[in-house]
């Protein structure tokens, strides 16, 4: 044991019980039991997620690498493919990343983009109140009558 973790120790001499311990522990009656059919449609989701997550990594390289002007398009195909349920983790994702990391450069397109499009104003309605006040002022009023999602 390192010598910064031995003083730890003989402070916290319970340390190891302490970083088990777990606050909401299952009783064995509240277990889930899930049916075959339910194990079947759990470990599809999982591959599938499992499977797909290079796509996620691969826009936030576009965006991180290549900038938001590369990473516009791809979040336009996103917005207009995407079931309601992603429309909000595009919103909450890299269409916040974006408002956040180059609002004044990109709010103009977000406005006309939601003037012109419901679903891009759903996934603007997902995205929260991080951002500089001025920006987030104009995203409201982009998304209209739709409700904070986010």
């Amino acid at each position: 044991m390192k010598p910064h973790m031995s003083a730890l120790h003989e402070e916290l001499p319970d340390l190891a019980t302490m970083m088990s311990w777990d606050p909401h522990p299952l009783a064995a009656e509240d277990v889930p039991s899930l049916d075959p059919e339910m194990l079947r449609a759990q470990a599809e989701g999982w591959l599938r997620y499992h499977q797909n997550f290079w796509a996620w990594e691969e826009l936030n390289r576009v965006h991180e690498k290549e900038g938001y002007e590369a990473a516009w398009p791809l979040v336009l195909a996103l917005i207009e493919m995407a079931s309601e349920h992603a429309l909000c983790a595009i919103g909450a994702g890299i269409l916040e990343d974006m408002l956040r990391q180059h609002g004044n450069a990109i709010i103009e397109r977000v406005e006309e983009r939601a003037a012109a499009d419901r679903r891009f104003r759903i996934c603007l309605s997902n995205v929260w109140p991080v951002l500089p006040e001025p920006i987030w002022e104009r995203v409201v009023r982009a998304r209209g009558n739709e409700p904070q999602r986010g």
